[in-house]
C-alpha cells in the first residue's frame, strides 16, 4: 500500500495544472462553506452585544406594583439576579410648558447594567430616591436656574403628585418620549416601598435553556394564584431577541432568526450539493487522467482495492492542502469585510463593531462539512475506478458508449441545418454519458448562480419594504392646541416642501345595513350582541383629504367622510380558504349607516379588565364617498383583513372631544431633512427623522448586500471554474476528433462554427433543465420572507446573467483549446500513445 501511495503522491506533482484545479475547486467550496459559518456566528456574536447594549441581558420582565411578587422571585432557586427601574413623566411646578421631563428610576443593578455612569457630565448618580442626575440641556433651554446640590420640584403628569428631589449630577441626554411632548431625561433611585409605583423587574435564570418558558410558566401561575387572577392573565414579559439570538425560541415561534436559519439552510444545501459535484467532477478527471496509468499497475498485480484506496488517499492529502487554505483564506477575507464595514455610520452609532470569529463548534461543523462533501464525491470515482478492467482501462475507451441508432440525423435536420450545424448535434449525441455529465455541471452551476442572487433580490425586498417613509421625511407629534402655531410655522418655513398631519384611529360603533357590505359579518368587523360594525375614523388634513377626491375622481367637500373600498382578504372561510376581493362594498351610495354613531371610552381595573365602558354619540356625518385608491393608507395602517376606514377632516376629530385622540402626527416633507430636524428639535418639539434614520437603517442592508454580492461573485467564479474545468477537459479528449475532421478537409473556422453551434445546445439544454429547478428554489426562499403587498416573481435578470455568462465561459474554453490545438501536428494528434 505504500508503493501506491507513492505512485499517487508523484502523480499529483508530475500534474500540476490538475492537481492545482482540483485543490481550487475544494478550497472555493470550502471558502463558502466557512464563510457562511463565519458570517452567521460573526453576524449573531454582534447583534447579541448590540442587544445587550439596548435591550439588556435579561430574560424575562415583570411589570407589576405589587410587593409579594418581588419575594416569589427572591424565594426563587432557579433565578439568579433581578433588578428594577420605572418610568414616569413629570413637569417642573413653577413652569408652565409643554416639555416633559422623563424620569427613569432604578436600582444599583439596573444603572450599572444600562451604563449610565457614561451619561454623566458631572456629579453622581442618585443613592436613594430623594435625589436626582438631571438633563443639562433640559436645564438650560428651559431657563431653568439649578445647579448641583440644589433642590428642584416636579409635579407628576398622570397623578399631578409633587415631589422635591436635591440634584446630585448632571447628565447627557438618552433616547425618550412621550406621545406627543418633546422628552428631556433624568434619573432617580427607584422606591419600591411606594404602594402606588409600579415598577419593572428584570430576572436572569441560571439555566439558560428552553427551560426558561417552563420556569416562567410556573411562575405565572404561582403570581395568579397570588394576586387571585386566572392563570390565563400573563405577568411575564419574554426577552425575545436577546433570547433568540441564543437560540432559546418557544413553541410555535415565528422569530426572524428562525427564518433566517431557514434561508441559510437553503443556501448551505445549494452549496453542498454543488460543491459535491463540482469537487467529484474534478477528481473524476483526474482518475479519468490517469486510467492507462492505473491499467498498466493492474496488469502487474494491483487490486482493486489498492485502486481504490489511491483515490481516496489523493482526496486526504489535497484536503488537507484545501481545507486549512479555504478556511485561512475565508477569515482573512471576511476580517477585511468587517474592517470596511465599521466603518460604516450605521456600525458607528450602534456602538458595537463585528469581527471576523467562529466558535469550535461552527469550526467543527464546517470542517465535518467539508470532509463529507470531498469523500462522498470521491465515493464514484473510486468505485468506478476500482471496476473497470485492465483492457478498458488501458484502451481508454470507457467514456462514450453510444449506438448507431441514436446518431441518425433526422429529415428536419438534413432540411433545416447545415453542416455544420447537423455535426454540432452529432457531436453532442456522440459525447453520450459525457454531454449529459456537462450539461448536469451547466445546470448545477446555474442554480447555484440564481439561487444566491435571489436571494439577495429578496433580502433586497426586505428592505425596501422596511421603508414606507416615501411619503414624508420627518414625523412630528403635536396636541390640538399646537396645530395654530406648527401650521404658521411650516407654512412659512423655506426648508418645508410638504406638510399635513393625521390624527390617531379612533374605534367606533355603528350599524350598518348589511345588503352593502362584501365583507362577512366576522367577530374581527361585527358585534353579534348588538348588531353594530366596529368602524376606525381617520382624521386628515385638508390638503391631503383634498388629494384623495382627486386621485378618486371625487368632488371635494369639506364634510365629506370618504369610505376606503379597496381590496381585503378574508381568512374566516368554512373551507379554511383565504378569498380575495377588490371592493368592501357591494353598493356605493349614503343609505349605508342606519344608526348613530358611537364611541365608547373603556376604563380598566389594576388586574387589566374592563371595569366600565361609557358610550358617547358622536356627531353624525352628513355626506359620504368611496374611495378605492388611497396612497396614504400605510400611514394609517389600513390592513387587508377587512377593516372599515373612513377618512374624515382634523376638524371633525377636535370637534369630538376625545382628549387621546386629539393629539395628531405631522408628516413633513423636506430635502433638508437633516437641517430641519435640528431646528425643529431646538424648539422643542418631539420630530423623528425618519429618512435619515432610515439612511442609517439602509446601511444595514448594505452590509447584507456585501456578504450576499460577494457570495455571488464566489459563486461566478465557482461556475467559471466548473465550466473551464470541464470544457478544457472536453477538448483535450476530443483532440483525435478534430485531428480526423481537418484531415478530411474540414477548415479551422468550420469547426469553430461547429463548437459554437455545440455550445449553443449546451447552453439552451442548459436553460431549459436549470429553469424549473431554480424557479423551484427561488419559490422556497419567497416562502421564507413574507411581505405584505409582495408577490412570487422570476429574477429574469439572473437567467439571462447566468446564460450568457455560461456561453461566454464556454466559447472562451473551446476558443482557447483549439488555438493550442491547431500548434499541434495533425499526424502526431491522430496518434493513440500512451
Amino acid at each position: 500500500m505504500k508503493i501506491m501511495n507513492k505512485l499517487t503522491l508523484r502523480y499529483l506533482q508530475q500534474n500540476k495544472k490538475r492537481t492545482i484545479l482540483t485543490i481550487l475547486c475544494i478550497s472555493v467550496s470550502v471558502i463558502m462553506i466557512c464563510c457562511i459559518g463565519i458570517s452567521l456566528y460573526s453576524g449573531k456574536q454582534f447583534y447579541k452585544q448590540y442587544i445587550e447594549h439596548t435591550s439588556g441581558y435579561h430574560h424575562y420582565t415583570i411589570v407589576n406594583n405589587n410587593k409579594d411578587i418581588i419575594q416569589i422571585i427572591k424565594n426563587d432557586p432557579e433565578v439568579k439576579e433581578y433588578y428594577f427601574s420605572s418610568t414616569s413623566f413629570y413637569s417642573v411646578d413653577d413652569k408652565k410648558n409643554d416639555v416633559s421631563l422623563n424620569l427613569k428610576q432604578g436600582d444599583y443593578t439596573y444603572f450599572e447594567k444600562e451604563n449610565f455612569d457614561d451619561l454623566l457630565i458631572k456629579g453622581r448618580l442618585p443613592n436613594n430616591h430623594k435625589e436626582i442626575a438631571i438633563s443639562q440641556k433640559y436645564l438650560i433651554n428651559n431657563h431653568i436656574q439649578k445647579n448641583m446640590g440644589d433642590t428642584i420640584s416636579l409635579k407628576e403628569d398622570d397623578t399631578g403628585k409633587l415631589k422635591t428631589y436635591l440634584i446630585v449630577g448632571l447628565i447627557n441626554d438618552y433616547e425618550a418620549q412621550s406621545y406627543y411632548k418633546k422628552s428631556f431625561n433624568a434619573l432617580s433611585y427607584i422606591d419600591l416601598n411606594d404602594p402606588q409605583s409600579y415598577y419593572t423587574m428584570y430576572v436572569i435564570d441560571k439555566d439558560l435553556s428552553t427551560n426558561i418558558f417552563k420556569h416562567c410558566e410556573k411562575l405565572n401561575h404561582e403570581i395568579n394564584e397570588m394576586l387571585d387572577q386566572t392563570n390565563d392573565f400573563n405577568n411575564i414579559f419574554y426577552n425575545s431577541q436577546y433570547l433568540g439570538i441564543q437560540d432559546i425560541f418557544e413553541e410555535n415561534s415565528q422569530s426572524a432568526f428562525l427564518t433566517l436559519y431557514n434561508m441559510v439552510a437553503i443556501l448551505l444545501f445549494v452549496i453542498i450539493f454543488i460543491s459535491f459535484f463540482i469537487i467529484y467532477q474534478a477528481f473524476n478527471l483526474s482518475t479519468h487522467d490517469r486510467i492507462q496509468y492505473l491499467g498498466m499497475l493492474s496488469s502487474v498485480g494491483a487490486t482493486s482495492k489498492q485502486k481504490k484506496r489511491s483515490v481516496y488517499f489523493e482526496g486526504a492529502i489535497l484536503s488537507l492542502i484545501s481545507i486549512p487554505l479555504g478556511i485561512f483564506i475565508s477569515y482573512i477575507g471576511m476580517t477585511v469585510t468587517f474592517f470596511f464595514i465599521n466603518k460604516l455610520d450605521a456600525i458607528q452609532i450602534m456602538g458595537v463593531e463585528i469581527h471576523a470569529q467562529i466558535s469550535i463548534f461552527y469550526l467543527f461543523i464546517v470542517i465535518l462539512l467539508s470532509l463529507l462533501t470531498i469523500f462522498i464525491s470521491l465515493y464514484l470515482p473510486a468505485r468506478k475506478i476500482s471496476k473497470i478492467s485492465v483492457i478498458d482501462a488501458l484502451k481508454k475507451n470507457d467514456e462514450i458508449k453510444v449506438k448507431k441508432y441514436k446518431l441518425k440525423t433526422s429529415s428536419f435536420s438534413k432540411r433545416f441545418l447545415n453542416i455544420s450545424q447537423q455535426l454540432a448535434v452529432k457531436n453532442y449525441k456522440r459525447q453520450g454519458r459525457r454531454s449529459k455529465v456537462i450539461v448536469l455541471s451547466l445546470v448545477i452551476s446555474m442554480v447555484a448562480f440564481i439561487s444566491i442572487f435571489s436571494f439577495g433580490q429578496r433580502l433586497m425586498k426586505v428592505s425596501n419594504n422596511a421603508n414606507p417613509f416615501h411619503l414624508y421625511d420627518i414625523e412630528m407629534y403635536i396636541n390640538g392646541d399646537q396645530v395654530p402655531e406648527i401650521t404658521k410655522l411650516l407654512s412659512t418655513h423655506d426648508k418645508v416642501d410638504d406638510f399635513y398631519s393625521i390624527s390617531g384611529d379612533i374605534p367606533v360603533k355603528m350599524k350598518l345595513d348589511k345588503k352593502y357590505l362584501k365583507i362577512p359579518n366576522n367577530n374581527h368587523v361585527y358585534n353579534q350582541k348588538t348588531d353594530e360594525y366596529n368602524v376606525v375614523f381617520i382624521g386628515m388634513s385638508e390638503n391631503k383629504r383634498k388629494e384623495l377626491c382627486e386621485l378618486n375622481g371625487i368632488k371635494y367637500r369639506n364634510d365629506l367622510a370618504l369610505v376606503y373600498n379597496g381590496h381585503f382578504t378574508d381568512y374566516d372561510n368554512a373551507d379554511n380558504k383565504t378569498s380575495h376581493y377588490q371592493e368592501r362594498f357591494i353598493k356605493e351610495d349614503n343609505l349605508f349607516i342606519k344608526s348613530p354613531i358611537y364611541f365608547e371610552n373603556v376604563t380598566y381595573n389594576q388586574r387589566g379588565e374592563e371595569e366600565k365602558i361609557e358610550r358617547l354619540q358622536l356627531e353624525p356625518l352628513t355626506s359620504y364617498a368611496f374611495i378605492d385608491n388611497d396612497k396614504y393608507k400605510s400611514l394609517y395602517g389600513i390592513d387587508s383583513q377587512g377593516s372599515l376606514y373612513m377618512i374624515v377632516s382634523t376638524d371633525y376629530v377636535f370637534q369630538q372631544n376625545l382628549d387621546y385622540y386629539s393629539s395628531l402626527r405631522v408628516f413633513i416633507a423636506s430635502q433638508q431633512h437633516v437641517e430641519l430636524s435640528k431646528k425643529l428639535e431646538d424648539l422643542g418639539y418631539n420630530i423623528e427623522d425618519h429618512t435619515q434614520n432610515f439612511i442609517q437603517d439602509r446601511q444595514i442592508f448594505l452590509i447584507i448586500e456585501i456578504f450576499i454580492y460577494g457570495f455571488v461573485c464566489i459563486m461566478i467564479f465557482f461556475t467559471m471554474l466548473n465550466i473551464i474545468n470541464m470544457m478544457s477537459a472536453s477538448i483535450e479528449k476530443r483532440k483525435k476528433e478534430f485531428g480526423m475532421m481537418l484531415s478530411v478537409g474540414m477548415s479551422p473556422h468550420g469547426i469553430h462554427k461547429m463548437i459554437w453551434y455545440e455550445s449553443f445546445i449546451y447552453g439552451m439544454k442548459t436553460l431549459l433543465y436549470a429553469t424549473p429547478i431554480s424557479i423551484f428554489i427561488e419559490w422556497l426562499l419567497y416562502n421564507q420572507i413574507h411581505i405584505d403587498d409582495y408577490y412570487f416573481s422570476i429574477s429574469y435578470i439572473a437567467y439571462i446573467i447566468s446564460f450568457l455568462v455560461i456561453m461566454f465561459v464556454m466559447l472562451l474554453t473551446f476558443h482557447t483549446g483549439l488555438n493550442k490545438f491547431k500548434k499541434q501536428n495533425i499526424i502526431e494528434t491522430l496518434k493513440d500513445d500512451m
